[in-house]
């Protein structure tokens, strides 16, 4: 048997389900809630390594974000119990302006189809942190790449994501903390 590396794990809002990312490209989710935690789901969407995962706040429903060295960003979302689907996927190429809008791949976003919400290549290069605002702003992540770059990503209320690109964000970012 090959050791798996395991880069991350994350607890729920409750404490009540764990998620884990590693080399093999996989994310697990567990319920944590008993003694032991028993496996739920392998989610499957990532071309390389995948280096960290986000719970959103529950408010938002069972939001799982993860980020991989294959350049992208992917956010699942549970549509029942042990099944998690998709109604909304984008990728490169990213419009100049820094800004774009995504749409979902259905009206209803209630509509299981298996994968993930959404599916980012807001970078060039492997995106190695994500994390999700505080629920009072909405739902919005963030996300940091080897490129150099952040990239923010906000659900609109009409279904649509607002992907805003920050070139050289660790320098602006800098700049504001000098201020």
């Amino acid at each position: 048997m090959v050791a798996v590396q395991v880069h991350d794990v994350q607890f729920d809002y409750y404490g009540r389900r764990l998620a884990t990312c590693s080399s093999d490209r996989s994310i697990k989710v567990f319920n944590a809630a008993g003694e032991q935690a028993v496996p739920e789901a392998e989610l499957l969407g990532h071309d390389g390594p995948v280096w960290q995962v986000a719970w959103a706040h529950p408010r938002f429903g069972n939001i799982l974000a993860s980020c991989s060295f294959d350049n992208s960003i992917i956010v699942w979302k549970e549509m029942q119990s042990g099944v998690w689907s998709q109604f909304a996927k984008a990728a490169a190429p990213w419009c100049t302006a820094g800004v774009l809008m995504l749409s979902r791949l259905s009206n209803d976003p209630d509509q299981p189809i298996a994968g993930a919400v959404y599916s980012s290549q807001a970078h060039t290069a492997s995106v190695n942190g994500i994390s999700f605002a505080p629920h009072e702003l909405g739902l919005i992540l963030a996300s940091a790449s080897s490129d150099g770059s952040i990239a923010i990503l906000t659900y609109q209320t009409d279904g649509n994501w607002a992907v805003e690109k920050v070139r050289s964000g660790h320098c602006v970012l800098a700049m504001l903390a000098d201020q």
